[in-house]
């Protein structure tokens, strides 16, 4: 095949299946790398100037660890994209490493000293960042038992995963996978958990959750509610298998993307759209879709305070789901963009919740099916929408994390009292504990959050359900709703999130909410069910 036949028929394939290139303009975006650097180092000085002399003037100590965070976060940004665009650049991947660690030894001193600064004598704008200081400084440890956490280190790091990640593409048998996969997650737990307790956590669990402000017995009760409420996801599932070929599924091209996404996520508001916008066009060179080899996988978003928000995948195939992940990353980079823009303190914005980011980015998943449901005339095309704001985050994303959290936080206390210790244990356990929220079988060594971040999947159960909250807020009376959540939008994490969320009207604490929520989602079965009803006539 000739060069020329080459690439009229790789251009032809980008046309048919909608298929997009797009790549980083790393220049325009960023400084050079040495520059970075330089900034970073100037505001690493000048942050290392104030051990011992936090206490003197927190509001000048909590500005420069502002400064340090823009430099920091700029570079990371810088690294970890060179990494995602090319996973063969060894140097950025090994430089990024030296950043994280020099950063987490030169920033270690300042919980200890924030602890003792009076929570009236600290500016409002870092109430929550000077909270989870004294939070982290209950819990930190003396020089010796230090020195034993450094040596337990690296049994809860990075091994599990990339065993995890050999196993995954070896030829081993299934079975022989299963005892190794058993024994990463188990070694995994017993080291999380030591390593929690040596710093006063009950286990590894507690410790995850007080970085979000959450308590083991918030999740728990939050877990079962849900467990209490899974006939409604069983029964939808059952519907919808049982209409199996109805929906048609759409392709898109990226200009329809980029006409369809501000249109249904202007909830947001007009500044959201405007920055949405220049996010997407390609003159902007802030958005990497391919193609290319050596790409790293799944979609990212990094913004901050001090560069241009950026917007990472693969590669862009035209699917609903390409669009999908786009609404969901950018939200991410946008909000920390509006956030900077209305003067939150960076600390703020890199300390908030996770849950709470996820929160905003979901509701925004909810937000495109439902605007391209609601416009649709096709049915089958019409049930697709439908299907996607159910089964995505509507409620599948809801019970499906739930599943797996409470697996995750059972198999940990499972290890901790010495009942869980192979994978037959871990099979019994994941049979128990899906058939309490899942239509299906939890296969539980498909479960990557439990080896690449741990009880990382709680985050995406509370987020599916304050979106849910919110945007039954949003369909029942948009004008009340839209002000205030904009507004806790780009808040940033000044204060617990429990209390933004008052603010907005959900009380995650009321034993009620988790219904309500859920309650939110009928219409759009009651649509869906009617359209099947129509095409099984």
């Amino acid at each position: 095949m000739s060069r020329l036949l080459a690439i009229l028929l790789f251009a032809a394939m980008l046309f048919a299946t909608g298929l997009h290139a797009q790549h980083l303009d790393f220049g325009r975006v960023f400084p050079p790398e040495e520059q970075q650097w330089s900034d970073y180092r100037a505001a690493l000085a000048r942050f290392d100037a104030l051990r011992g002399h936090v206490a003197d003037d927190p509001a000048e100590a909590a500005a420069r660890f502002d400064a340090l965070e823009r430099a920091v976060q700029r570079l990371d940004a810088y690294l970890y994209l060179r990494a995602a665009v090319d996973t063969t650049n060894a140097r950025a991947k090994e430089a990024e490493e030296t950043l994280s660690a020099e950063y987490d030894q030169h920033t270690a001193f300042f919980a200890a000293e924030a602890a003792k600064v009076p929570e009236s004598r600290v500016p409002a704008r870092y109430r929550w960042f000077f909270a989870v200081a004294r939070e982290q400084a209950k819990h930190r440890l003396a020089q010796a038992q230090e020195d034993v956490v450094a040596t337990l280190e690296p049994f809860t790091t990075t091994w599990q995963a990339d065993l995890k990640d050999r196993l995954d593409a070896s030829a081993a048998s299934a079975a022989d996978k299963r005892e190794l996969y058993a024994f990463s997650l188990v070694a995994l737990a017993r080291a999380r958990n030591a390593v929690a307790k040596l710093r006063g956590y009950d286990d590894a669990a507690s410790e995850v959750y007080a970085r979000s402000g959450l308590a083991k017995a918030d999740v728990t009760r939050l877990l079962d509610a849900l467990a209490r409420e899974a006939e409604r996801y069983k029964q939808y599932a059952a519907m919808r298998a049982a209409h199996a070929d109805v929906a048609v599924a759409p392709k898109f091209t990226f200009d329809e993307v980029r006409a369809i996404l501000p249109r249904a996520l202007a909830p947001n508001g007009a500044e959201y759209v405007t920055e949405l916008n220049a996010l997407l066009d390609p003159a902007n060179g802030r958005f990497d879709a391919g193609p290319g080899e050596h790409r790293r996988r799944g979609g990212f978003s990094k913004g901050f305070p001090g560069f241009p928000s950026v917007f990472f995948m693969p590669a862009f195939n035209g699917t609903f789901n390409d669009m999908r992940v786009v609404a969901h990353e950018s939200t991410h980079a946008l909000q920390s963009e509006l956030e900077g823009r209305r003067g939150v303190a960076p600390v703020s914005i890199a300390g908030q919740p996770k849950f709470l980011a996820e929160t905003f980015a979901m509701f925004n998943e909810l937000l495109l099916p439902a605007w391209l449901a609601d416009r649709e005339q096709d049915p089958a095309r019409k049930a697709f929408f439908l299907e996607q704001f159910l089964e995505s985050k509507g409620m599948g994303i809801v019970f499906v994390t739930a599943a797996e959290a409470a697996l995750e936080q059972e198999l940990y206390d499972g290890v901790a009292a010495g009942t869980i210790r192979d994978a037959d244990a871990i099979d019994a356990l994941a049979q128990r504990v899906g058939a309490r929220y899942l239509p299906r079988e939890l296969k539980w060594t498909n479960v990557r959050l439990m080896w690449d971040d741990p009880f990382y999947d709680v985050n995406y159960t509370l987020a599916g359900l304050l979106s849910l909250a919110l945007y039954a807020r949003y369909v029942r009376d948009p004008n009340a709703f839209l002000p205030a959540y904009r507004t806790l939008f780009a808040s940033g994490a000044v204060d617990a999130p429990d209390v933004l969320l008052r603010r907005a009207g959900i009380d995650i604490h009321d034993a009620r909410w988790v219904t309500d929520a859920l309650d939110s989602v009928q219409g759009r079965i009651d649509e869906l069910k009617a359209i099947y009803a129509a095409r099984s006539r």
